[in-house]
């Protein structure tokens, strides 16, 4: 089990970091298509920054697009372009072909409209007639844009981005030209990318692309020219100064700091964890006990002993304390069918009867479940159970817990103690989660690895979620008891290896309980039916006649029904009144008849057995469903990593 959980805390840690680092925005891999099929491509693709006012923080920006329309109509375009880097877009103009657009939100032919919300200008244009297939196109936007320059006494800057990343259509040429003024010779020339080749003539510097983009391709000039004393400097340019020096001074060393933090969160996370279970959640070791045991280890309770081994009140433990319960003599359970053509569409019914026995030396989950199944009734059909029982199910096995503790086997409830571990689990990785996503958010500003401490206390809370299914762990006496039952467990288990199977089919009736709660029920009945001389009185298979055909009556257990022997023929009533099986074999021929029902109920309980406690389960764990119900070197400012101010979208449709 130690080895176990380590594998699995290992596994979950890396598949955290692996869903983490996976998080990281990537490009797109392809050029997006238009999901109607229409295409374009921009021939050319050319951007003009020119007529600067450094004095006054202006220029003006000309973008001019050629477009071949390779499957239109196209009827309209867009353009987004973001504002926080900039105080406004003004003087905006639209041409088709050289034709001037008119100002209008209207959506008709020959207009553009120009809303600004959400930190972007937005543009939409629509053509002055469909650009068809096979034709091209001629589009000019031409804007004004203020507040974009940088201020630095070093030297003034422009940075922007002249093609956005994400274009929709692939771009089969283009060029980018900076013309400043006479007397701001550039100083510092750069671009992001850097692959793009420029040319320098006097104060005009042009990039052209050296190959097609697509979109995961963008464009971001950079130019340093002199100072101008008389530009003041924008408002956003504090805030992005601070962010930039942070960036390239600062944010290197907390990236480091966050990804160590995270990983040593994660590490001592998971060694805390596992020391805890090494030193709390493991069994104490037993005493050593043979390989296996032919008696159980003591007078215990098939569904007590269920619950010790594996720590957890399930339904095969309910199911064996029905057995258990049927055996010692508090009820029968008798199988019936009904219906059937030729051996098929028959119907089978089980149905439990309430003996005279008294309660009063059972347990209290005992109690429970016989109260569950019969109330004030002394006959109770299976399927009347269902959607009843289920209620009782929580009672039965919180009382199940409680017996361990009552016993000596936990100092707390197995339950409660997984419950407490769950719930700091929970709580750990709501808190991983808060710090992750609130990593995620402040990822632009503080670092890419913001998230790491997050997931480092969420490898801590999914190590604690897995090891809290082990943590309870057993006292002294309760790990060894646990030894012998498992030891008798692989003695049914193995019954043919250890011992002579018609010795052991002696206590096939006093066993098969536990052989429920072991979920060796059918291996048990399969090994000993063939050798079995005898029927258990509590399972009554009224379908097949014979000793059975009066169906079951109270207070006629009066002993098992054998085969011959010492005793067998003093089991049964051969004839007249007053005996279980009254009259079922008298006449010629009785013990032979006697072995051959003796043969059918063996094989029906083989079948049976099987059919009632998957049915028994079944039942009665079903719910009411829930259908219908309601509810509810530069001079400042950095060079790494673009910022520029420019960029957004462009598209068509």
């Amino acid at each position: 089990m130690r080895h176990m959980l380590a594998r699995l805390i290992l596994a979950v840690t890396v598949i955290l970091i692996t869903l983490a680092f996976g998080l990281v925005p990537r490009s797109a891999a392809s050029d997006p298509a238009q999901a109607d099929g229409r295409s374009l491509v921009w021939e050319r693709y050319d951007v003009r920054i020119d007529e600067f006012d450094t004095a006054a923080n202006r220029f003006r920006v000309t973008e001019t697009y050629r477009l071949r329309i390779d499957r239109g109509p196209f009827t309209f375009g867009t353009a987004s372009i973001p504002t926080d880097r900039l105080e406004r877009i003004e003087s905006m103009a639209v041409y088709d072909n050289d034709q001037p657009l008119r100002q209008s939100c209207d959506g008709r032919a020959g207009t553009y409209c120009v809303t600004t919300a959400g930190g972007s200008l937005d543009l939409e244009y629509h053509f002055t007639s469909p650009a068809q297939t096979g034709t091209t196109r001629t589009i000019a936007l031409v804007y004004v844009v203020r507040g974009a320059l940088r201020s630095y006494e070093g030297g003034d800057q422009l940075y922007w981005v002249a093609i956005p990343e994400g274009l929709p259509f692939p771009v089969l040429s283009a060029s980018v030209t900076v013309t400043l003024p006479a007397d701001r010779p550039p100083e510092i020339i750069g671009s992001y990318p850097d692959e793009w080749p420029h040319v320098v003539d006097g104060t005009t510097i042009t990039w052209t692309a050296p190959r097609r983009l697509s979109s995961r391709d963008w464009f971001e000039v950079r130019v340093q020219y002199p100072h101008d004393p008389a530009m003041s400097r924008p408002g956003w340019q504090r805030t992005y100064d601070f962010q930039r020096e942070y960036e390239e001074t600062w944010q290197p060393l907390v990236s480091v700091i966050l990804i160590a933090l995270g990983l040593l969160i994660a590490i001592v996370g998971v060694l805390f964890v596992y020391t805890r279970y090494a030193k709390h959640g493991r069994d104490p070791a037993a005493v050593v006990v043979p390989e296996y045991l032919s008696e159980p280890p003591s007078d215990e309770r098939p569904g007590v002993v269920g619950v010790l081994l594996d720590e957890r009140a399930d339904m095969k433990d309910v199911m064996g304390t029905l057995v258990d319960l049927a055996q010692r003599g508090y009820l029968t359970i008798e199988q019936t069918q009904t219906g059937g053509v030729f051996g098929m569409f028959e119907k089978t019914e089980f149905v439990f009867h309430r003996e005279d026995k008294s309660a009063a030396d059972l347990r209290p989950y005992e109690i429970t479940l016989l109260d569950g199944i019969f109330g004030s009734k002394r006959t109770v059909k299976l399927s009347d159970l269902r959607n009843k029982f289920y209620k009782k199910i929580p009672a039965i096995k919180e009382q199940l817990y409680r017996e361990q503790v009552a016993q000596g086997y936990f100092k707390r409830a197995p339950n409660v103690t997984r419950n407490l571990w769950l719930a700091g689990a929970i709580g750990l990785i709501v808190l991983a989660g808060g710090l992750f996503f609130a990593g995620i958010a402040v990822a632009e500003t503080v670092s890419p690895f913001a998230f790491m401490p997050g997931l480092g206390l969420g490898i801590t809370g999914m190590a604690l979620l897995l090891a809290s299914q082990f943590m309870p762990a057993k006292t002294d006496k309760g790990a060894q008891e646990a030894a012998k039952w498992r030891a008798f467990r692989r003695y049914l288990q193995n019954v043919e290896r250890y011992s002579d199977v018609a010795e052991a089919a002696k206590q096939f009736d006093r066993y098969m309980g536990y052989a429920v709660v072991f979920g060796l029920e059918q291996k048990w009945v399969n090994t000993c039916a063939p050798v079995l001389t005898s029927m258990p009185t509590w399972y009554f298979p009224t379908y097949l006649g014979g000793p059975w055909d009066r169906g079951y009556r109270p207070g006629h257990r009066t002993g098992p029904m054998t085969s011959g022997g010492p005793g067998g023929l003093g089991d049964i009533n051969l004839g007249g009144p007053g005996g279980g099986l009254a009259g079922s074999f008298s006449g010629p021929g009785g013990l032979n008849e006697m072995s051959r029902s003796l043969t059918d109920g063996l094989n029906a309980m083989s079948r049976g057995m099987t059919q009632m406690l998957n049915d028994a389960s079944r039942v009665m764990t079903s719910q009411p469903s829930s259908s219908g119900s309601k509810g509810g070197g530069w001079s400042g400012g950095g060079f790494s990593g673009g910022g520029g101010s420019g960029g957004g979208s462009r598209g068509f449709g």
